[in-house]
């Protein structure tokens, strides 16, 4: 699903009109990346929880000659899914193999 899609399907369930979905839309990435800049985790109830994570230098390969180089450190951003989400997904999988 890609960003026009989940705006229309919002629009859609909520009753509002597609603009106000895609300046929501907007405005949650905007706050999750100032959060995650500033090294906080963001909670998104029934979802899960994106927190900022360091990833330290690695050695690295160039694909094409081989040359061994380092790959820099840098944050990474990681997805924990709550429970509620899990057992939706997990649900749904039982009772297609019954």
């Amino acid at each position: 699903m890609n960003k026009q899609n989940l705006v229309k399907e919002i629009s859609i369930r909520m009753r509002v009109n597609q603009k106000e979905c895609n300046r929501f839309l907007d405005c949650l990435s905007d706050v999750v990346i100032e959060n995650l800049q500033k090294d906080d985790s963001v909670k998104i109830p029934n979802l899960g929880r994106l927190y900022p994570r360091l990833q330290t230098t690695r050695p690295g390969r160039n694909p094409r000659t081989g040359v061994s180089c380092p790959v820099p450190e840098r944050m990474n951003v990681r997805f924990k899914a709550s429970l509620i989400l899990l057992e939706a997904l997990n649900s749904e999988k039982k009772e297609n193999k019954r």
